[in-house]
């Protein structure tokens, strides 16, 4: 499995955001935890709305890239390959963990 982290570069609250994702809700969850993302910053954890991503910024943004996140640029193939996969129902969206919805 394999987690990535896009260049979006999207201007919010003053802040430059990107985002992650990765081939598996739970390998994205995983992941979130190790860097100290909390649960429910993840977005689309349904994958009703859309791929299942944190978007980070700032000191998160260099802990992904520490812990491994492979840079992809916003065109890359890997996002699209996941959308159709999710579109497709063949995206892994089997979670390890439940914690936005205990709250």
């Amino acid at each position: 499995m394999t987690v990535y982290i896009d260049d979006a570069n999207i201007s919010w609250r003053g802040k430059r955001w990107c985002h992650l994702y990765a081939d598996s809700l739970a390998e994205l969850e995983r992941f979130g935890e190790r860097i100290g993302l909390r649960a429910d910053w993840l977005q689309h954890h349904d994958g009703e709305k859309g791929l299942p991503h944190f978007d980070v910024t700032g000191v998160k943004l260099v802990a992904a890239r520490q812990a491994g996140a492979i840079p992809v640029t916003g065109g890359d193939g890997n996002y699209v390959r996941l959308r159709r996969a999710l579109g497709h129902g063949e995206y892994d969206m089997t979670a390890s963990r439940l914690l936005w919805l205990t709250g």
